[in-house]
């Protein structure tokens, strides 16, 4: 059963919102994926990018403290995110991976 979003925010005049629809039913996503996703899809993304590129760049002790923090990082939310992620594309079809992808570019739909 697919279920479509009731976020008004992101609906433009000539915008599908069956666009947002998502067989997230047949994921079994956590409460906590997704909220994790929810955060990453909106400003969140820019913290928890910077904070990969630093994990990143970072290597030996300093690396596994660090992932091991999740208090201090984002080392929790980017672990559900990535479960989420696993979930979801486990769940989509050939046809709905073969459509297009929009993204919003400065709020901005095509």
């Amino acid at each position: 059963r697919r279920q479509a979003a009731k976020e008004s925010s992101t609906a433009q005049p000539g915008y599908d919102a069956t666009l947002l629809m998502l067989p997230e039913a047949n994921a079994y996503l956590t409460l906590e994926e997704v909220l994790a996703v929810r955060l990453y899809s909106g400003p969140a993304f820019q913290p928890i990018n910077e904070f990969l590129r630093q994990v990143g760049r970072l290597t030996g002790e300093y690396r596994l403290y660090l992932a091991r923090q999740p208090r201090l990082t984002f080392a929790a939310t980017v672990g559900l995110l990535c479960s989420a992620i696993r979930k979801l594309s486990a769940v989509t079809t050939l046809e709905e991976a073969s459509e297009p992808l929009y993204r919003g570019v400065r709020g901005e739909l095509p």
